[in-house]
């Protein structure tokens, strides 16, 4: 009974302090604000195992020492692809496939990784793209042909840090010259930010990823063939 009543009379006396006092309050709102508007700057390139804007890296272009060319202006924008170096082959009267060499970079970081393609969306509407390749034409040397050959874009994968969702990605593009082959294909709210699409999950991989079949008919001469990649980039309504 005695603790009770010390218990008691200790709540009492709180109860009194805290009623003899007086709080005055009072609230006050302020305002926060951030705009934001598209961006034209170009976005470098990034690697495409670990595509971290934070860490951009300096690609070689093994068919153009000035190379390779700056990404196109604006919010959606291409801002790398590979060119591929099927190298110096022996003439032949049989079939081959020769697989094309990785792609490396000036600074070393890494020394070589998978052939790839990169794509920006900044527009802040995010609309979709798609993404496209054609080869303009048959590999030539002058005005002769490499009759019959075909090059093949394998493993594609698709990586981006941005969090957005995916865009729908070929695994596998044979290309005929002339056509436009689809890469990938972002539906609205799709592919936003930095993306690369890259021909093999890491350096090994990539070793047959992009191949050039060339069949024993196409009586190839000594000397140098080339063609053009066109990759286009277009928002969808």
């Amino acid at each position: 009974m005695k603790k009770i009543t010390i218990l008691l009379t200790g709540l009492l006396l709180s109860s009194a302090v805290l009623g003899s006092l007086s709080v005055d309050a009072a609230t006050y709102s302020s305002n926060g604000v951030v705009n934001f508007e598209k961006d034209d700057t170009p976005t470098p390139p990034v690697d495409p195992v670990d595509p971290d804007p934070n860490k951009p890296v300096d690609p070689v272009d093994p068919t153009d020492p000035n190379g390779p060319e700056p990404g196109t202006p604006g919010p959606l924008s291409i801002d790398y692809a590979s060119s591929f170096d099927f190298g110096t082959q022996k003439i032949s009267t049989q079939t081959h496939t020769y697989n094309a060499a990785l792609q490396k970079y000036k600074n070393g970081t890494p020394a070589d990784g998978p052939n790839y393609v990169q794509v920006t969306d900044k527009t802040g509407l995010y609309t979709g793209w798609d993404l496209t390749v054609k080869q303009e034409s048959q590999f030539k040397k002058g005005t002769t042909d490499l009759t019959g050959a075909a090059m093949t874009l394998n493993k594609i994968k698709a990586k981006s840090i941005s969090g957005s969702a995916a865009p729908t990605t070929s695994t596998k593009v044979d290309l005929n010259p002339g056509d436009e082959h689809s890469i990938a294909s972002a539906a609205a709210g799709q592919g936003k930010g930095t993306w690369a699409f890259h021909f093999g999950e890491n350096a090994t991989d990539a070793a047959d990823a992009v191949r050039l079949t060339v069949p024993g008919t196409a009586n190839a001469e000594v000397g140098k063939y080339t063609t053009s990649l066109t990759w286009k980039l277009v928002a969808k309504p």
